[in-house]
């Protein structure tokens, strides 16, 4: 079941100011564009909870990344092409799928160790806001447990900046 619907939607969240020294982050979508060619986040990704999270830290004027599952945090500069690559946890284990497909043990867990690496790079001493849609709760335990791993102290928010 798809439970994020296009970005063409409307936003369903309430603004609400934070103090500029918060670093937003958000998880990725398999929601993408179906055009080739490499793209920014605000392209890259059809989803209306990234939209909306996008449009609301720029004009907040908050620093904000896109939490990849492939390519770790995205920021509004960064490029990549149409991916198929999903983190999960179950039972304390870590699984990633890409096109469908469960990687090998040895290739998820170098991937989840590059991620907390760069995590841990650019969010270490930062205060970090992650935000979540509600419905999505059950599918970003992977991202939690990076961010966990990276040692990262941060908070759910359910609303957008």
């Amino acid at each position: 079941m798809d439970l994020d619907p296009p970005a063409s939607t409307a936003s369903k969240y309430t603004m609400t100011r934070h103090k500029n020294t918060e670093i937003w982050i958000t998880y990725c979508s398999k929601k993408k564009i179906g055009k080739n060619g490499a793209w920014p986040p605000e392209k890259l990704y059809d989803s209306y909870r990234i939209q909306d999270f996008i449009s609301s830290c720029r004009k907040e004027k908050l620093e904000w990344y896109i939490l990849s599952a492939k390519h770790g945090l995205l920021g509004k500069k960064d490029k990549r092409a149409k991916y198929d690559f999903t983190l999960r946890v179950c039972s304390g284990n870590i699984y990633c799928l890409q096109n469908g497909k469960i990687l090998s043990t040895k290739k998820a867990s170098e991937n989840f160790n590059k991620l907390v690496k760069g995590i841990r790079s650019k969010l270490k001493k930062k205060e970090v806001c992650l935000y979540y849609a509600l419905e999505d709760l059950p599918d970003i335990g992977g991202y939690i447990h990076a961010l966990v791993a990276a040692k990262i102290d941060f908070r759910l928010c359910e609303k957008l900046p």
